[in-house]
């Protein structure tokens, strides 16, 4: 008989919602970290029946192409602790931020609102179909965020250009960089908000009598890609189309009212502190 295991849920938030893959690890380098800007939805209904109905579908196919025999709990189709509460619109990645140098940003942001810049949104956005994954390693499955009006593009566009302007005057003062504008902008922007994630480094034959840790950490890279595939290739199959048959009928609407620069706090052990709110106006 298999001994029933636990993974303990270990987030380290990206996305683009997103997302996404694009910050999932952290730098080798202690002084900095990967974070972003975003929008929190709290308990969005639409997005939390869609989970509810599509996760139990998603985990059978993982647990059938991985031969997960029964009685194993496998750390399969995650829905990330940060998204529980709120699902989460990435507007801009701060990667390889300089840990304790946020104000620089926090600055910038303060300078953009002055300029009354940034501060208005679309008051027609929502989740819509296509559905996507993505991510580095397509781990995300990603609702489309219609925009209409393009306000959300709008508004990644002023924050870029202004966290860039911080990237320049930090660069002035301590002659590095203050983020990795690189890695940071290596995605064209296309609002999404997570569904949930996979976690493909697990994606391998179960292997018994291993200890927890490793379980699922055997076979190579090759094997896991493949399995990963066939995986990627039945949800689209078979669950996309559930999903889009429920945006017909689930509530769609985004209530979006403040922005957020998120970041590290040593007191509370996190990188994902709200380091201060930005208030948007809604387009009437």
């Amino acid at each position: 008989m298999y001994k029933k295991m636990r993974y303990p849920i270990i987030v380290l938030m990206a996305f683009l919602a997103g997302c996404i893959g694009s910050n999932e690890s952290q730098p080798e380098n202690d002084d900095r970290y990967n974070t972003f800007v975003q929008i929190a939805i709290p308990n969005h209904p639409g997005i939390m029946q869609i989970r509810e109905a599509v996760t139990p579908k998603i985990n059978a196919i993982i647990k059938e192409e991985l031969q997960v025999p029964d009685g194993v709990d496998f750390p399969d189709f995650i829905i990330p602790s940060w998204q529980r509460k709120a699902s989460r619109l990435t507007l801009y990645y701060l990667n390889d931020l300089k840990k304790d140098n946020e104000s620089y940003i926090l600055d910038a942001f303060d300078q953009m609102q002055q300029q009354n810049r940034g501060i208005e949104i679309g008051d027609n956005l929502s989740i819509a179909a296509p559905v996507n994954f993505f991510g580095d390693k397509k781990q995300y499955i990603v609702f489309t965020v219609s925009d209409p009006n393009g306000s959300l593009g709008a508004l990644n566009k002023d924050i870029k250009e202004f966290a860039r302007q911080a990237q320049a005057h930090y660069k002035e003062e301590k002659q590095q960089d203050l983020y990795d504008i690189g890695k940071s902008e290596r995605f064209d922007y296309s609002p999404h908000i997570a569904l949930g994630r996979f976690m493909p480094e697990y994606f391998s034959k179960f292997v018994d009598g291993l200890s927890e840790e490793k379980q699922f950490r055997g076979g190579t890279l090759e094997e896991k890609e493949k399995n990963y595939l066939r995986v990627r290739e039945r949800v689209k199959k078979e669950v996309f189309p559930i999903i889009y048959q429920m945006l017909k009928s689930v509530p769609t609407n985004l209530d979006i009212r403040s922005f957020c620069m998120y970041g590290h706090s040593e007191e509370r052990r996190t990188w994902r502190v709200c380091k201060k709110e930005y208030p948007l106006k809604v387009a009437g």
